[in-house]
């Protein structure tokens, strides 16, 4: 059985959480940029035998951000992308988040964790998760407070 820890994320973590992160997306993130981030709102990492194996990133707010969300090519497939984002989940009620239109198994997870596609924009969809007891659709101003 693997061995893996899932924390908060810290400055120290910057480092590593850039060096994964330029490895999944195109336009991956430095250090600097991503010890920003965490500093400008919070982040999970989960680490394994091999490093760093995930990570999480959230801008809170009165419509909180997943601004971003990677796994480890060797550790996918196994529920840790979803665990993640649970545990941003439960720090934040109304979130949004962006995910590209060719990573269709990331679309599939975000909607099975209730969020809907309410807008696209360069090449992503923009999805959002309504509190719950919200009465938004999907036909609401993805922009505006809902109340």
């Amino acid at each position: 059985m693997e061995e893996r820890q899932i924390g908060r994320a810290g400055d120290g973590d910057a480092g590593d959480i850039s060096d994964l992160d330029v490895t999944l997306f195109d336009n991956g993130l430095g250090p600097f940029t991503i010890l920003r981030e965490l500093r400008a709102g919070f982040g999970f990492v989960a680490r394994g035998p091999e490093g760093l194996d995930g990570y999480v990133l959230v801008r809170p707010g009165p419509l909180a951000d997943v601004t971003r969300l990677g796994v480890r090519e060797g550790a996918r497939g196994r529920g840790l992308g979803r665990a993640l984002l649970a545990l941003a989940l439960d720090a934040v009620e109304d979130v949004m988040l962006t995910v590209r239109f060719d990573n269709a198994l990331a679309g599939r997870m975000y909607e099975r964790a209730g969020f809907r596609i309410v807008a696209r924009c360069e090449g992503a969809w923009v999805m959002r998760r309504y509190p719950p007891n919200t009465t938004a659709s999907p036909n609401s101003d993805p922009l505006a407070d809902s109340t």
